[in-house]
């Protein structure tokens, strides 16, 4: 089985891509993949300005991804009940991945949280973006793979 530790941004890509997202439920359902989310997640999609939009990409969060706590609980970002306590390693690990730099400044507290819990669970970080997100998940030894190989590994996996 492999994990997914889906980026937000994807959501907004499963929403317009149907047979993704079908292939996806399909997989998951066969226990092929394991779709990973957590709180972050759920908030950042529950900014989403247009209430429409919000309530479909909260459906697909929900009816997709088997919710995970946060490696990491930090102040103002994780609430206190949905993340793990970190050990002094733990911290000093979350710390690193906080901080990796990629020309966009140091990390994003949201995106090195999302790339803590996917390194903590062994899960894939999926991701839209090409930019910083993807490297830092990289450079700290996270397998990536952007829509492109999300689509092509989902459509490998269903012909197996």
């Amino acid at each position: 089985m492999v994990k997914l530790m889906l980026d937000s941004c994807v959501y907004d890509v499963l929403l317009e891509d149907g047979p993704l997202l079908n292939r996806l439920h399909e997989l998951r359902r066969a226990g092929v993949i394991d779709p990973l989310a957590t709180q972050i997640q759920r908030e950042e999609l529950a900014r989403t300005p247009d209430v429409t939009k919000r309530l479909n990409l909260l459906a697909i969060r929900e009816g997709l991804a088997r919710y995970v706590l946060a490696a990491a609980i930090v102040l103002d970002e994780t609430r206190w009940d949905e993340g793990r306590w970190m050990t002094d390693d733990g911290a000093a690990e979350f710390d690193a991945i906080l901080r990796t730099d990629y020309r966009a400044g140091r990390g994003h507290t949201r995106d090195a949280i999302i790339i803590a819990t996917a390194k903590y669970e062994g899960a894939v970080f999926v991701t839209a973006e090409k930019n910083r997100a993807a490297k830092v998940a990289r450079k700290v030894g996270v397998e990536v793979w952007h829509l492109a190989g999300l689509r092509e590994q989902s459509s490998a996996l269903a012909a197996d």
